[in-house]
């Protein structure tokens, strides 16, 4: 019997001590009735025998730290705060990028005119003009050359650096066939022309298309001898810069030169009929 009682006033005690408020004590004491279990608090003159006389902490040792519990939702948000002193100067950053080339501007007003510069070094001669005299011209009002032998018709004309003189008629520069004279059976070396007596100062030459073909080398004694062993023939029509028909040919021993070539286009153009003018 006593157990059970025991045990119900245990009970209840725990439950007044979890509800009831703490005490300024650490300790406090109860009397138990032995008959029915009822309980009381211990008065100041103690329990009376029929009484079992109970006393139990108020406060036990501390327990362990519980775990944090979940963060709470942040509060509303403070007024701002004042304006702080100013830091001190951060270091030069890094050059940036070059920027786009901006549009060009108005074009300024003209300057003033500069001083006037120093006379330039002395040019270069020219080459030498034209002999003066008549001058034969085609029927365009070309000029076809100076007129050295009105008789015959010879005229004077520039070719190149050379001078050079040639038959032209009132009727023109037909096209005829062209003879070179070679002293290779096949033609192979350089083209011959026979030599016409003179001093240099012009050379005598034939007039084919554009194209004026003339030797250079003088024999006023006639001491030069070549044998002629074949002919190279130009037709009226060919080009006589390309190699024309080699045909056999013994023209015996002759004084001969080289031949100097010089392409004229303007030759190529001229109309008849020609005139002094």
């Amino acid at each position: 019997m006593r157990p059970a009682i025991f045990g119900m006033a245990l009970g209840t005690l725990v439950f007044i001590s979890s509800t009831s408020t703490a005490a300024a004590e650490q300790t406090t004491a109860a009397c138990v009735s032995l008959a029915n279990g009822k309980f009381r608090l211990m008065p100041a003159d103690g329990c009376t025998d029929r009484e079992l006389t109970i006393e139990w902490n108020l406060r036990g040792d501390r327990g362990p730290q519980g775990p944090a519990g979940p963060q709470g939702p942040a509060g509303p948000q403070g007024p701002q705060g004042a304006t702080g002193a100013q830091g001190r100067q951060g270091a030069q950053g890094e050059h940036g990028l070059t920027g786009q080339t901006g549009a060009q501007g108005v074009q300024g007003e003209t300057g003033p005119q500069g001083p006037e510069g120093p006379q330039g070094p002395h040019g270069a001669d020219g080459r030498p003009g034209d002999p003066g005299g008549l001058i034969v011209v085609d029927a365009d009002g070309r000029e076809v050359g100076t007129l050295t032998d009105a008789h015959n018709g010879h005229v004077v004309r520039r070719a190149g650096d050379d001078m050079v003189w040639f038959v032209a008629p009132r009727s023109g520069l037909e096209a005829t066939q062209t003879v070179f004279f070679h002293a290779q059976a096949d033609c192979s070396g350089d083209r011959l022309l026979l030599t016409v007596g003179g001093q240099g100062l012009a050379y005598f030459a034939r007039v084919h298309g554009s194209a004026v073909f003339y030797t250079k080398t003088l024999d006023p004694y006639g001491q030069i001898a070549i044998p002629i062993v074949a002919a190279e023939v130009i037709g009226p029509n060919d080009d006589a810069m390309l190699r024309g028909q080699c045909v056999p040919y013994d023209g015996g021993a002759r004084s001969l030169g080289v031949v100097t070539s010089y392409l004229d286009p303007s030759l190529g153009a001229l109309t008849a009929p020609f005139r002094v003018r």
